[in-house]
């Protein structure tokens, strides 16, 4: 079985998780894009997709942009890093 959080890791994502499917509900659509505020567990301060993280409720928190159907999330800090996959599904909300 897959370790989807490795709570030993000095770097790691908190939400969302490595294989999450996110949807309006998770975040907000501007330009037919998700936002999302990715939150990610350190002990240094850290960059999510290049993007400064400002430490919020104990964690290192970014608004990353979710585009297309797979995107990467890195977060990288002084000495550690991790990355993810997510995925979305477009007009899915009120379906199944």
């Amino acid at each position: 079985m897959r370790k989807y959080i490795d709570w030993e890791k000095k770097t790691h994502f908190v939400f969302p998780i490595d294989g999450d499917v996110l949807n309006e509900y998770d975040g907000e659509i501007r330009d037919g894009k998700l936002y999302v505020e990715a939150k990610v567990d350190s002990d240094t301060p850290v960059k999510i997709n290049g993007i400064e993280a400002v430490k919020k409720n104990g964690f290192y928190t970014a608004e990353v942009c979710i585009e297309g159907e797979k995107t990467t999330l890195v977060a990288e800090g002084a000495n550690a890093k991790d990355e993810i996959a997510v995925f979305t599904l477009k007009k899915h909300i009120g379906y199944y």
